[in-house]
């Protein structure tokens, strides 16, 4: 068979210079590992379902219309308020606290953000509301002008057209706005019609809101808090984006502006809550990843009682595992998705059941080679490696078909658990001979803990 002249030859390879062969192998997978330091796992389970399925459109149109958690709200809150102080101190604390947020706002608007899928940089929070924004403040004031009077009653309407006549206006505009037009809208307001429709707008303003509009400003009615709202350019589902944004808010604690004692910052909104939950989803990606390890290791530990075998797990699957993942980057991109993580305990499983029917035949051939480790690692090859090499591509064909699924995360993880699979074959037939070569048992051992275990239960009725 093709298969056995090559294990044969392969098994001629490793026995002849094993340590060599051990360490070059090890250090090209450990080479490979290092493009795997690339990798972002995305827990946005959004982002595993086809896109262009009308149901899942559907969704996320219902989500990008109703949805309220693409925003971020910062209070700045004045701790040193005491309600006894004078009004002019009251003012004077007022103005330092409008300072802060301005502030705030500047650093907020100098964020940028590189869009990879455009290759363009640009601003991450385009829309600020609640400092103090001259732009956006006139812009108000020319809307507010110039659509109030859809709202108006009609004998306020009369009232307003007759102002307008031609044979007042130049009376009016010698005149001035009335008293009754605020400071910051008689340079908008020359004709003075703010006073005919002041009353409806402040009929609009719920009178059990502790929160009310100050000019451009959103704040408390004590000036204790102020308000400012964050219109992201891209929403929460966006994982990377919504990490940094998160890392941007929370960096706003160490701005000058912060240090004072009496002010402290409070942060709500779906970006910070959103990136928590991505902390959290990668925390226990990790460390499902790592005990399912150790969970494989103790087993064998106990079944074998033999630090021997743990030390060639370790060595022949610990570097396969992380190199597949390397080679998966250059296929597939850097960002999985969380099902992904799947594949370890799929490659933890197959890759140790290859080691142990490998040694399992070594300890056999051991009593034919009379304790020679290297024709017992060599004819250990050539017997069980066709049956292994046959297994593994059915496994690798079997988790091949998962690539056809239009859904991301079950495609990825099929390609992920086939590749990795003939990472680990490639790593096992070639560590496994060469260590045992080097480090193999001279006497025969076969599992002894778990048998010991089921004795000790059969003693039960």
């Amino acid at each position: 068979m093709a298969e056995s002249k090559t294990l044969t030859y392969l098994a001629k390879i490793c026995t002849k210079r094993p340590g060599w062969t051990l360490l070059g192998t090890v250090s090209v997978y450990l080479l490979l590992s290092l493009l795997a330091l690339r990798i972002e796992i995305d827990v946005d389970f959004t982002s595993m379902v086809p896109k262009d399925d009308p149901a899942v459109a559907h969704v996320f149109d219902t989500i990008e219309y109703f949805g309220s958690v693409d925003r971020a709200f910062i209070a700045i809150e004045d701790r040193g308020l005491d309600p006894a102080m004078d009004q002019r101190t009251r003012t004077e604390r007022a103005e330092h606290m409008r300072n802060y947020v301005d502030e705030l706002a500047t650093e907020i608007k100098s964020w940028e953000w590189s869009n990879q899928e455009i290759d363009k940089t640009e601003s991450m929070v385009p829309l600020i509301q609640g400092n103090h924004d001259t732009a956006f403040k006139k812009l108000q004031a020319d809307l507010l002008i110039s659509r109030s009077y859809l709202f108006l009653s009609d004998e306020h309407l009369d009232n307003l057209i007759k102002r307008l006549s031609p044979r007042y206006i130049d009376l009016r505009l010698k005149r001035g706005p009335s008293a009754s037009v605020p400071a910051e809208l008689r340079d908008r307001d020359l004709l003075g019609v703010w006073g005919d429709y002041l009353s409806f707008w402040k009929s609009q303003q719920p009178k059990n809101n502790q929160m009310m509009r100050k000019g451009s400003y959103i704040c408390t009615e004590d000036d204790r808090f102020y308000i400012l709202m964050l219109s992201p350019r891209h929403p929460v589902k966006n994982m990377n984006f919504c990490m940094e944004m998160n890392r941007r808010l929370q960096s706003l604690r160490e701005t000058p502006a912060m240090q004072q004692d009496h002010v402290h910052l409070h942060m709500v909104g779906g970006y910070i809550s959103a990136a928590r939950d991505f902390g959290e989803a990668k925390y226990s990606i990790m460390m499902t990843m790592l005990s399912s390890v150790v969970g494989v290791v103790l087993l064998f530990g106990i079944a074998y009682r033999s630090l021997r075998l743990i030390i060639l797990i370790g060595i022949g699957l610990i570097p396969a595992i992380s190199a597949s993942l390397g080679v998966i980057t250059l296929i597939i991109g850097t960002q999985l998705s969380v099902i992904v993580s799947a594949f370890a305990a799929i490659l933890i499983g197959l890759g140790v059941d290859f080691i142990i029917h490998l040694y399992n035949s070594y300890c056999w051939s051991l009593k034919e080679a009379n304790g020679d480790r290297r024709l017992a690692a060599s004819r250990a090859l050539c017997r069980v490696g066709p049956g292994i090499v046959v297994g593994c591509l059915t496994s690798v064909c079997t988790f091949s078909v998962l690539a056809t699924s239009e859904f991301r995360g079950i495609f990825e993880l099929g390609v992920v658990s086939g590749c990795g699979l003939l990472m680990v074959l490639l790593s096992l037939i070639v560590v496994v001979p060469c260590f045992l070569c080097l480090w193999g048992p001279k006497h025969t051992k076969q599992p002894r803990g778990l048998f010991g275990y089921g004795r000790l239960i059969t003693r039960f009725p």
